[in-house]
C-alpha cells in the first residue's frame, strides 16, 4: 500500500468485533514505521494487560522492574511523530498522516486508548485500546532515544 493512502478513512465507523479490529489494524500498520533514531515497525502485541498497571506493562514487555513507565497523551504522541517526520518531505508527511489515521481509527472504535513509553534509551512504545466488551488490542514498536 502506498504510504500516502489514507487506509483507515475507507472504513465505516460502526462497532467492530475484536477479530475484525485486529484484521483492520494489521492491514493498516503494514509497512508503517515509528520514526526514531532507529525506525522500527509497528506490530500487534498479544495478551495486553490492563492499561493502568505499570508493573504488568513492564513484565509483559520483558522490561526490568526498575524501567520507567510513562503514559503519553494522544496529542503529545502525535506531536512527537510530527516532529520526528519534519524534514523528510512528502514521505515524512505521509508517515505522520498514517499515524494520525491509525489513532483516529482506534479512538473511534475503542472506549479507551492509551499510549505508553516503557524503558530507557531503547523504549517500548505501546498503544493499548480497550473495547466496550473489555477486550484489548495492543500495538507496539521501539524508539531509540539517546
Amino acid at each position: 500500500m502506498d504510504s500516502a493512502t489514507p487506509f483507515f478513512n475507507s472504513f465505516n465507523h460502526a462497532a467492530m468485533s475484536l477479530p475484525d479490529l485486529i484484521a483492520t489494524v494489521t492491514a493498516g500498520i503494514d509497512g508503517l514505521w515509528f520514526p526514531s533514531e532507529t525506525d522500527a515497525p509497528w506490530t500487534l502485541l498479544p495478551n495486553a494487560p490492563e492499561p493502568t498497571d505499570g508493573a504488568a506493562l513492564r513484565a509483559w514487555l520483558g522490561q526490568p522492574a526498575s524501567a520507567p513507565v510513562e503514559s503519553l497523551a494522544i496529542a503529545d504522541f502525535l506531536a512527537q511523530v510530527e516532529r520526528r517526520c519534519r524534514g523528510y518531505g512528502a514521505e515524512g508527511k505521509a508517515i505522520a498522516q498514517r499515524h494520525r489515521d491509525l489513532i483516529a481509527m482506534l479512538r473511534d472504535r475503542c472506549d479507551t486508548l492509551t499510549v505508553w513509553r516503557v524503558g530507557t534509551v531503547t523504549l517500548d512504545v505501546v498503544i493499548i485500546g480497550t473495547l466496550e466488551t473489555g477486550d484489548r488490542v495492543a500495538l507496539g514498536t521501539q524508539s531509540v532515544e539517546t
